[in-house]
């Protein structure tokens, strides 16, 4: 708190930095929104908050002016602006890619944070991790063959980033193309891998889903990769997930130093140790039995 205050007092001596309207959009009255907007106005206190679908032409109307710099949360938010005349550029948040948010808004100048995190991220901590907690994992598994599944066509770009980057990691990347989640068990039975990377895809859009996956990753002794704290209680070994308050923060610290780039939200690491201990106790079985 007291890091904020000082961020906060020093931003209030700089000319001009907050004397302009902002219009945060939220896309929805939901928990990862609201949770951004306080983060966010723990920097930015007299930023003023619309949340759609009950706000949007009160927010429209605003968006009309010049001296409005919209901050939009989620692609709902983001589309919003398709209709306003906004000459700044527009800053966006808790959307999945980057790709997404030109989509919505092609040709525009774009500054967020997105919640899709690149293999280039990703992949080494992956490897860290395993060589310092999991070594006899990935002793015996070498090249580390890695199943991607997904269905989403966006996805396809993501597997041949992931291909590139872990090749010189030793990583064997397998995607997997697939239309519907209650296939994926068929897949995860079927197929050789020894690690599963759920990239954020239809695929996983239900809690019974995610669980069914992980239940069977762990019957046959093979780690699992998630990107939320559902999949970390559930049985993922490691999971990349948000803190959505702590996005809110870094977004009000672009806004405040006009600092306009595209990149990962930022995100912790958490490492089931119960599944660790579950997979090491059943490797060092099998290698006895051997």
């Amino acid at each position: 708190m007291g890091l904020v205050l000082c961020l906060l007092f020093f931003f209030l001596w700089v000319p001009g930095v907050i004397a302009q309207d902002i219009a945060l959009i939220l896309s929805a009255n939901l928990k990862p929104y609201l949770e951004f907007a306080e983060g966010f106005q723990d920097l930015i206190p007299k930023s003023k908050v619309y949340i759609l679908p009950e706000d949007a032409s009160l927010a429209q109307k605003v968006l009309e002016k010049d001296s409005i710099q919209a901050v939009a949360v989620g692609s709902r938010a983001l589309a919003l602006l398709k209709k306003t005349p906004l000459t700044k550029h527009i800053y966006y948040a808790l959307l999945v890619s980057a790709e997404d948010a030109h989509r919505i808004l092609p040709g525009r100048k774009l500054c967020g944070l997105y919640l899709k995190l690149p293999p280039s991220v990703t992949f080494p901590i992956i490897k860290e991790t395993l060589a310092k907690e999991f070594p006899l994992f990935l002793e015996r598994h070498q090249p580390l063959r890695v199943l991607i599944p997904y269905s989403a066509q966006a996805n396809e770009a993501f597997v041949e980033k992931a291909r590139q980057v872990g090749k010189p990691l030793g990583f064997e990347v397998a995607p997997y193309h697939i239309t519907k989640g209650p296939k994926l068990k068929e897949v995860l039975v079927q197929e050789e891998f020894d690690l599963l990377y759920c990239v954020p895809d239809p695929l996983f859009a239900t809690e019974e889903v995610i669980s069914l996956v992980l239940e069977t990753c762990l019957l046959r002794l093979r780690p699992a990769c998630g990107y939320n704290h559902f999949f970390y209680r559930k049985g993922a070994l490691l999971s990349f997930v948000f803190d959505y308050r702590q996005i809110g923060l870094e977004m009000a610290r672009m806004l405040l130093l006009d600092r306009c780039e595209e990149s990962p939200a930022p995100f912790e690491v958490l490492l089931n140790k119960k599944v660790l201990e579950f997979l090491h106790k059943n490797l060092l079985m099998q290698k006895h039995k051997n």
